[in-house]
């Protein structure tokens, strides 16, 4: 009886919804030709979501969940559409129903409080980057559903990425862009966000505090929402992102698959992954390979590349620099291996870490990259200032107590990791030219380069954090798992 009240609620909903459109279609509802099929498809999968909620709650309930819920946002943005239009009441009543059906799907789901919350934000998150709502000039005009073809040909613009075959939803209150691609992996990201979330709170508390830090690591799941940055830049720029667009799509939903099968089947249940995530062996074959390859090789490369004339591609420039970072870390880190120490020294290991960190961007500031782009002289100086901020950071990590290593060093790659998308941001949105003798485009271009580069690295890091752990005592039970740590 329990079930039958829920699907009555979300059936009455979807049919309130769905005759709200039949009765104020050429009243207030003006539907163009062409965008006719496309805004059954747009609706088709919200409704398919809801409907399909039940069933798949056999199997999942959470997943019941976040099916009702996609639709109760669904039509929140429609009721914000239709507001002070007469059909807002027959919304308002729609969305009444699709959220009693919410709240008694949510009571069933377990760790709602987390998995809900990262559910919804994550869609905020998205559709904020996106820019797919944009408030309306002051009108009276009625509600118009266009496709996104004929209002970007007016532009001069071709609809790109997940924005083919989408429609706009334009009223006086707001204008929305909306694609069935684009909920589709909204639906999907957001989905593996908040289980990705739950599972690594859920693990991580079964620890106490020893990998609460851990949890910073998930930032990196909501970099996944590259398919945005298209509406976020004017036309060019949109050219070029579509290049990349489903490469990178393509990685950010493969790293957070394995993230959900590496927390849900091998952290929570004790289990490590011994051969994905893996340290040389002090003095074996494969640390002096990594000794040559980190510390020599990748140098000479480097070396080679700018004898090519390379070092005026900007984005070789900044990542090359990020790169004779690496190679200073991977030194340290051998290096220290070789020495004895009886303890750790976590305010020099912190005070280190700083100022590697500090001296890693401290040719970002717009005066010292110009004469670095400019004058030879000052390039070396940055390369070798970058691999000497590397050995500073690689020292920190090797001071740190093993216990909290992998957790450091995961805080370290946060930090490079949320720089390059900070200058995304203040190219794309604000477009502001923070090298002035830098196009735009090229800011834009290197950040999501950088950005890139430093993903498949953050997710690694985060993951080398939660697998250092699994396997350990756990507090309250009687049987102790007696493991080696990872160090």
């Amino acid at each position: 009886m329990h079930n039958k009240t829920i699907f009555l609620f979300q059936l009455i909903s979807f049919f309130i919804f769905f005759l709200t459109i039949g009765i104020f279609y050429n009243r207030y509802i003006f539907i163009t030709s062409d965008s006719m099929i496309l805004f059954a498809f747009v609706f088709s999968i919200p409704a398919i979501l809801l409907i399909s909620s039940l069933p798949v709650g056999r199997f999942s309930k959470s997943a019941a969940m976040y099916g009702n819920t996609f639709y109760v946002f669904f039509l929140i943005i429609i009721l914000i559409s239709f507001y002070r239009y007469p059909m807002f009441w027959f919304a308002l009543i729609s969305l009444i129903l699709a959220m009693m059906a919410e709240l008694k799907l949510v009571g069933e789901t377990e760790g709602y409080l987390i998995r809900l919350p990262a559910f919804v934000g994550t869609i905020i998150f998205m559709i904020y980057l996106g820019g797919l709502v944009s408030i309306s000039l002051p009108t009276r005009a009625p509600v118009i559903i266009e496709s996104d073809v004929s209002l970007f040909r007016g532009l001069g613009m071709v609809p790109l990425g997940l924005d083919i075959d989408g429609i706009f939803v334009l009223t006086e209150n707001i204008n929305v862009l909306i694609s069935p691609f684009i909920e589709i992996v909204f639906f999907a990201v957001a989905a593996l966000v908040s289980e990705n979330y739950y599972q690594i709170i859920s693990y991580s508390s079964r620890h106490g505090n020893t990998i609460g830090s851990a949890l910073s690591g998930l930032t990196s799941a909501f970099s996944c929402q590259c398919e945005s940055f298209i509406s976020l830049l004017p036309a060019v720029a949109a050219l070029i992102i579509d290049v990349i667009l489903i490469p990178v799509l393509l990685l950010s939903l493969t790293l957070l698959i394995l993230t959900y099968i590496f927390v849900s089947r091998f952290y929570r249940s004790g289990r490590r992954i011994k051969r994905f995530f893996v340290r040389p062996r002090d003095r074996s074959v494969v640390q002096a390979v990594a000794i040559l390859a980190g510390s020599v090789v990748l140098p000479l490369i480097l070396e080679f590349l700018v004898s090519l004339g390379l070092e005026k591609n900007i984005i070789f420039f900044f990542v090359g620099g990020m790169a004779m970072v690496l190679s200073g870390f991977i030194f340290a880190t051998i290096l220290f291996s070789f020495l004895t120490l009886n303890s750790s020294y976590k305010v020099v290991a912190s005070a280190l870490s700083v100022l590697g960190i500090l001296i890693s961007y401290l040719w970002f500031v717009p005066d010292l990259t110009f004469m670095a782009y400019y004058k030879p002289a000052f390039y070396a100086l940055m390369m070798i200032t970058g691999y000497s901020a590397g050995i500073l950071i690689g020292s920190g990590y090797s001071l740190m107590p093993s216990i909290t290593r992998y957790t450091y060093l995961e805080y370290v790659t946060v930090v490079f990791n949320v720089v390059p998308l900070v200058i995304f941001y203040m190219s794309s949105v604000m477009e502001v030219h923070i090298w002035p003798f830098m196009p735009l485009i090229d800011q834009v271009w290197f950040s999501l380069a950088l950005w890139i580069a430093m993903l498949p690295i953050m997710w690694y890091t985060t993951h080398l954090s939660l697998n250092s752990f699994a396997g350990l005592s756990l507090p309250g039970r009687n049987r102790v798992m007696i493991v080696e740590h990872a160090d």
